[in-house]
């Protein structure tokens, strides 16, 4: 296994078995995400300035299949994407700011807003 090198476009590892939706594993005595872990196992480290995405957005997901390497900016457009059919789904639903930021993993209900103006 190649443990991960750290790299500035994707949010760090803060330990625990999942945590922020993501499965974490410790290797010998390193929490690594496992999604990363996966990504190297087959194709060595992960280059600087790149990030896996998930392509089914499931953050479970780990199978090679999966998983995508992309640019942060290629990542962030899959996520306001995705995050803008959900959050328009839920609002239309007729769910609060503050369930919608609950159901989507934020704490502020100006991410939710912000989300939902950036389409106008």
């Amino acid at each position: 296994m190649v443990l991960r090198n750290k790299t500035k476009s994707c949010k760090p590892d803060k330990g625990g078995y999942i945590t922020q939706g993501y499965i974490r594993r410790s290797v010998d005595g390193v929490k690594v995400l496992e999604h990363r872990m996966v990504w190297e196992d087959n194709f060595g480290l992960i280059p600087e300035g790149k990030c896996i995405h998930h392509k089914d957005s499931n953050k479970l997901n780990n199978k090679l299949e999966n998983l995508e390497l992309v640019t942060p900016k290629e990542h962030s457009r899959y996520h306001r994407k995705f995050d803008y059919e959900v959050v328009k789904k839920l609002r239309e639903e007729g769910n609060t700011l503050q369930k919608i930021a609950d159901i989507i993993g934020t704490k502020s209900t100006g991410t939710v807003h912000m989300i939902l103006e950036a389409q106008k």
